[in-house]
């Protein structure tokens, strides 16, 4: 059965905020990001893209929405948290305009489209598509009604998730498949349809 994991790659500066949360049941703060009016709290820091992957997929598939921003050469991945709001010592009587304030702020920084992390699927879940930009029929498959079409394999992991950060700036909705060598970054594609295989 395949494995399905949203992430959001944040790769810019100008797509998140860095503050610390209060969550319910928690006495300590906790140092968070905020993006797109949510808060994720940071969860750990790895050294390589891979790793920033493997966890990101580990950590959504047990139902998290997950974050991954870079540090240098090392990756940070955070963990949305539902309930949080801003932290604020000894403000109790303030806290509610600040927490406007700062989801106001939130809502302007940069969006970014989350990308889905698909495993453990089967050959039979792959289909050749017809597209408008290519003659010939390209790998793809459908998720969710949607068509995707593969357009890069990739061995870097690096390389993988910048191109992903890059094309979800945009808004395109995006899908990586960890392949057995590689990696498959699939796009939808809403004119894409299943080629006809005609016997010969």
């Amino acid at each position: 059965m395949s494995q399905s994991a949203y992430c959001k790659f944040l790769f810019s500066r100008e797509q998140f905020l860095f503050c610390y949360i209060a969550v319910p049941d928690l006495p300590d703060r906790l140092p968070a990001i905020g993006h797109d009016g949510k808060y994720y709290s940071l969860f750990r820091t790895v050294e390589s893209a891979k790793q920033g992957l493997q966890l990101a997929a580990k950590v959504s598939h047990n139902g998290h929405e997950v974050a991954i921003t870079q540090a240098g050469k090392n990756y940070i991945v955070w963990i949305q948290k539902d309930a949080a709001v801003v932290y604020q010592p000894d403000q109790q009587s303030d806290i509610s305009a600040s927490v406007e304030n700062h989801t106001a702020i939130l809502k302007v920084t940069f969006s970014s489209s989350p990308c889905l992390i698909l495993s453990n699927l089967s050959a039979e879940n792959f289909c050749l598509l017809t597209v408008s930009n290519s003659v010939a029929p390209v790998m793809g498959f459908q998720h969710q009604q949607l068509y995707y079409r593969l357009i890069q394999r990739e061995q870097d992991a690096r390389t993988v998730v910048n191109s992903i950060a890059e094309r979800a700036c945009r808004g395109d909705k995006i899908v990586v498949i960890p392949m057995k060598n590689d990696y498959g970054i699939f796009i939808s594609d809403p004119l894409a349809i299943p080629t006809i295989q005609r016997n010969s």
